[in-house]
């Protein structure tokens, strides 16, 4: 049996911070407003994104969004991500700071 192929190369930090802010208020509109953007630019991200990998995200239920297993998972993983990089801003700030400084004997 052949593994499903997933298009994650494909995923941009873009659609990873739009999802990540709907999938906060589970609503478009929210998210939306909360990143200064049109909602349609932010539903275009999170298609995109499901797109990409192949599954949806989020469900509508009646008039509430929620989110997918899929989702979840994506959710989680894109916070590690987003923690990822904060923390290796930390690390370069920081080694600048070490790199960038005067030593005065």
């Amino acid at each position: 049996m052949q593994r499903p192929r997933f298009h994650t190369r494909q995923t941009t930090f873009r659609q990873l911070e739009t999802f990540l802010a709907v999938a906060e208020r589970l609503s478009v509109t929210e998210a939306a407003r909360a990143l200064h953007l049109a909602q349609p630019s932010v539903s275009t991200q999170v298609a995109k994104l499901e797109q990409a990998l192949g599954m949806n995200l989020f469900e509508q239920l009646g008039k509430r969004l929620h989110l997918t297993d899929a989702g979840r998972e994506v959710q989680a993983g894109a916070r590690e991500i987003f923690d990822a990089l904060d923390h290796l801003e930390m690390r370069l700030a920081h080694l600048n700071g070490l790199t960038a400084g005067q030593l005065a004997v």
